[in-house]
């Protein structure tokens, strides 16, 4: 990968491996997240996958996609709605994530370095991390210039208010935040930010093939066979309520459920990595699940948010050097998704490292 111009920003820090060509920080990881909670910084990544769809042709141009939507479901659904396109095996694992950005002239697909691109084509964009609030300032201060797309990704999570922004040229953007009063800032403050607003990452979700309904909670999307379905081989989706007869609900065994977990150990301690093992905190320390994705915050300090099973009962548990009090998260009424059921025996693409 070209690494990105904001590289050559003051104190610019590089990431490492999938980060690698943009920066991990600037000058001070814990500022940087106050500026971006504040609506003063924005994200470089620049290393994401922009890929470009034809226009209300979505979900077709991903293969396996059976794009035959329930009309009164299709609100949750269709293009103009959907957030998060989704490919799952029979059993409900997730296996890969595109975010859905819905334009004017064509639909837009994000995917981090090594995700699925569908065959569709690369789109002449940049992807560019910020808050709501600093979407605003960029807008205002880019209006009118041809450097700033109409076409963004607004996150939909509850207490979450992360938003991607589209640009041509990020040292346009760069000089338009500036003169906005923004600064760029790094991952670690990106991650952190998603962290703390208890929001799971769908591509690390792929990667460790959590269940759909573990990661997005009752009003997921369900699978429902119709006779002409079931004789093409492929299945019809559409969303469902917990407990609604006739849907065969992804993920409904309850196999594990979201928590955020407060991390209590020693300052120099490394943060788990993704799928390091939680463990119950009895003399068997068996493994009751393990985590998805881990950050210093500025406010809270160390977080990581896991999948692990009954949490409510669990009380605290240990992962790694850290002893953690547990935060059962609340999964949405609703989440505007679309998925696809990838049936054994055909192909699969897989987000990978």
């Amino acid at each position: 990968m070209i690494p990105s111009p904001l590289l050559r920003w003051p104190g610019a820090v590089p990431g490492e491996g999938e980060a690698v060509g943009v920066a991990a920080f600037y000058t001070n990881p814990y500022v940087e997240q106050r500026e971006l909670e504040a609506g003063c910084g924005f994200v470089d990544l620049s290393h994401w996958q922009v890929l470009r769809g034809e226009p209300g042709a979505w979900p077709s141009d991903c293969p396996g996609v059976h794009n035959e939507l329930p009309g009164a479901h299709r609100e949750y659904l269709d293009a103009s709605h959907a957030r998060e396109v989704l490919e799952c095996d029979a059993a409900g694992r997730i296996l890969s994530a595109l975010l859905h950005c819905p334009g004017s002239g064509a639909d837009i697909f994000l995917s981090p370095p090594g995700g699925p691109d569908c065959g569709m084509s690369p789109a002449n964009y940049i992807a560019i991390g910020t808050t709501t609030q600093g979407a605003a300032r960029l807008r205002a201060t880019m209006h009118g210039q041809p450097g700033l797309s109409a076409t963004f990704w607004e996150d939909w999570w509850p207490g979450s208010d992360r938003v991607i922004l589209l640009v041509k040229d990020i040292e346009m953007l760069a000089r338009a935040g500036q003169a906005a009063g923004m600064s760029p800032v790094g991952l670690f403050a990106w991650t952190a930010h998603r962290v703390a607003a208890r929001r799971p990452d769908p591509f690390r979700a792929a990667r460790a093939r959590a269940h759909l309904a573990d990661i997005y909670g009752p009003g997921v999307a369900g699978i429902r066979e119709s006779g002409e379905a079931r004789a093409r081989g492929s299945r019809e989706i559409g969303t469902c309520e917990s407990g609604e007869s006739g849907t065969s609900q992804l993920g409904e065994a309850g196999r594990k459920s979201l928590a955020c977990l407060y991390l209590e150990g020693p300052d120099e301690a490394d943060l788990p990595e993704a799928g390091t093992p939680v463990l119950a905190e009895r003399s068997d320390e068996a493994v009751v699940g393990f985590v998805t994705s881990a950050a210093r915050h500025w406010e809270e300090g160390p977080l990581a948010l896991a999948l692990i099973r009954e949490p409510t009962a669990l009380g605290a548990v240990r992962v790694a050097e850290f002893r953690c009090g547990v935060e059962p998260i609340p999964l949405p009424a609703h989440a505007p998704v679309a998925v696809t059921i990838r049936e054994s025996g055909e192909k699969s693409v897989v987000s990978r490292d």
